[in-house]
């Protein structure tokens, strides 16, 4: 049972790394096709002009456009950053009511589109991390990161750029402790649980914020 849950661990680790190495592949060949395509647009900058200017300034519009939201993808796939997703709907829709609308409830339906982004963008969408009673985050997270993400104070008067991984052992060899899955320890009001550990390496953790600090 031991065994199978250790392999268990191993392979969704090496997904997980696998995952993350194709997620920056995907944003490199997106970066390589931008800068083919800003070639081609210069390209098409030379030959501008002709019987129907106006189609040829939409579509130039439009490509570029869709060189902007290519960016955009590469930079959620890199950062994975929540808002971006709001900045690609925004381009998108930009893109449909300047490009391709021409009748006037498309313009209407495009403004109503735009306005419940907006709306999602300023109600709905969350920027930043919240406090919470309890969170979990990754053993390589910093000390720092955590205490903002978690609403706690873990060494407050020390230094805080090293990972829990790293003070999860420190503390553990103070107090004579093994380091193990399930391990809990109580620093800087809060209580810090391991959850998963791959090898020696603490790689999941959850943060409890005590109430009594």
């Amino acid at each position: 049972m031991f065994k199978n849950e250790e392999l268990s661990k191993r392979i969704n680790h090496y997904l997980v790394n696998t995952s993350e190495y194709v997620e920056k592949i995907l944003a490199l060949i997106l970066i390589l096709g931008v800068l083919g395509g800003i070639i081609l647009l210069f390209q098409d900058l030379s030959n501008f002009g002709g019987d129907t200017p106006y189609d040829q300034f939409k579509n130039f519009v439009s490509y570029v456009l869709i060189l902007v939201i290519a960016l955009e993808l590469c930079e959620m796939l890199l950062n994975r950053k929540p808002g971006t997703i709001i900045e690609i709907f925004f381009l998108a829709i930009t893109r449909k009511l300047l490009v391709y609308s021409n009748e006037t409830f498309e313009l209407v339906l495009g403004a109503i589109a735009l306005a419940g982004v907006f709306a999602i963008r300023k109600y709905l969408f969350i920027e930043d991390f919240e406090p919470a009673d309890t969170v979990v985050v990754g053993g390589c997270t910093l000390v720092k990161d955590a205490n903002t993400i978690a609403g706690v104070d873990i060494l407050s008067h020390e230094n805080q750029d090293i990972t829990l991984n790293q003070l999860l052992h420190r503390i553990a060899k103070d107090e004579g402790r093994k380091l193990q899955q399930d391990s809990s320890f109580s620093i800087g009001g809060a209580e810090i649980t391991v959850l998963e550990m791959y090898g020696n390496t603490v790689t999941r953790v959850k943060i409890k914020k005590l109430n009594n600090h």
